[in-house]
């Protein structure tokens, strides 16, 4: 008995803790998703500062070059945190060139805006994913000690079978598999009409009698 509580008490501490990976699980990809969402705001707005760069007469392969930045695809497929601070440093390049036009510095005020909003959804994703790894960190160390109970309890039971409670190991942890029951298979009509028995047919018109 003392062996199966500690099983037990194991055993409800391993739910809460996959409960608690459950529930970090879904608040790390909510944040990521909000990251995410947020970054193809960036993106958007990195691709419009190029547009209105190019109207203002840069070249249109790669409107950053002459500020000395990679190209638009570049920066928009850099990870989160580096992608933010490439568009800041970008954006005001863009905002005080000579060449700048109203156009440009509305969409370099637009890219500040939006890798700001990256930049301050950042440490939440962060905290929530560090979160995410001590639950499952948590999860795995109760379940080593879950796995220790359950081999305390298989070999107590063992144990007691020896002592004669004959049946206990298997009435706890054996389990037997159903067998498919078979289908009946259908019988042909000629099949069916055979175990009826023979028939005679008569000559003369009346009804078939069994014989």
């Amino acid at each position: 008995k003392s062996r199966f509580d500690a099983f037990k008490k194991s055993f409800t501490q391993f739910q809460s803790a996959e409960a608690g990976v459950s529930k970090a699980d879904e608040a790390a990809r909510a944040a990521s998703t909000k990251v995410a969402e947020l970054d193809a705001v960036q993106d958007e707005a990195v691709f419009a500062l190029a547009s209105a760069m190019a109207g203002d007469g840069a070249p249109r392969a790669n409107p950053f070059k002459p500020l000395g930045f990679a190209a638009p695809a570049e920066v928009a497929k850099m990870p989160y945190e580096k992608e933010t601070v490439m568009a800041t440093k970008l954006a005001g390049a863009a905002a005080r060139a000579k060449s700048a036009g109203k156009a440009t510095k509305a969409a370099a005020a637009k890219l500040i805006k939006a890798a700001a909003a990256v930049k301050a959804a950042l440490p939440a994703m962060d905290k929530a994913n560090a979160a995410r790894a001590a639950a499952i960190a948590k999860r795995e160390a109760v379940g080593l000690d879950f796995d220790r109970a359950l081999a305390k309890l298989k070999r107590a039971a063992q144990v007691a079978e020896d002592d004669g409670a004959e049946g206990l190991f298997a009435a706890l942890f054996r389990v037997d598999k159903a067998r498919p029951k078979k289908k009946a298979k259908r019988k042909s009509s000629s099949a069916s009409a055979s175990a009826s028995g023979p028939t005679t047919t008569p000559t003369n018109g009346s009804s078939a009698a069994t014989s």
